[in-house]
């Protein structure tokens, strides 16, 4: 995943980890750490989740002075222009909000069988859509990428598990929690999708 980005064709990435793992001195942060030095981790020692561990990188990438704030879940792999092409799409439009691609799904049993590491031409999601019933549903879920979602197009929402935020949009929708402190992801969202 982080070789993913740092082969984005984009190079001005500050590509910032956290690691919710109890234990500070653990062997996933000695081999990160070993093979990427340059790779930022967060590590809070206690697991944060879903929501509030975005909250903490997205306050890290507020420091460092970013406009946008890309969430990436860590089995994710980028095509090499992803990035440009997320803020390629953000940047035609100061009220564009968030940016996401298409997000296929992976055969990880069978990826050394067919040669292709895993990757099908299957869709995981293309974005979020909003049913009458005020359900949440992956745009073209499971169906076979024939290039039917490759134009641009406004979505309801982006899945969390790739996805290009404006910081500014970010701010916009947060809110202070009891505690005083500003929330951007809703803290009581522990596990992904709840």
């Amino acid at each position: 995943y982080i070789n993913c980005l740092k082969s984005q064709d984009y190079s001005n990435l500050n590509i910032i980890a956290i690691d919710n793992n109890v234990e500070l001195d653990n062997d996933d942060v000695k081999i990160l750490c070993a093979q990427f030095p340059e790779l930022e981790i967060i590590r809070p020692g206690y697991n944060t989740g879903f929501g509030a561990g975005h909250n903490i990188l997205i306050n890290r990438a507020k420091q460092t002075g970013s406009e946008f704030y890309a969430a990436f879940n860590f089995d994710m792999l980028l095509e090499p222009n992803f990035i440009t092409e997320l803020l390629n799409a953000a940047l035609k439009n100061p009220r564009i909000s968030s940016a996401t691609g298409k997000i296929r799904m992976w055969d990880f049993d069978h990826k050394e069988r067919w040669g292709n590491n895993g990757r099908t031409n299957f869709l995981d999601t293309t974005g979020l859509q909003i049913t009458h019933g005020h359900r949440f549903l992956d745009r073209g879920q499971g169906e076979i990428d024939h290039g039917q979602y490759d134009v641009e197009e406004d979505v309801f929402g982006s899945s969390g598990a790739a996805v290009l935020y404006r910081m500014s949009a970010l701010e916009d929708v947060a809110y202070v929690n009891l505690e005083g402190k500003k929330e951007y992801f809703d803290e009581l969202m522990f596990m992904y999708k709840e």
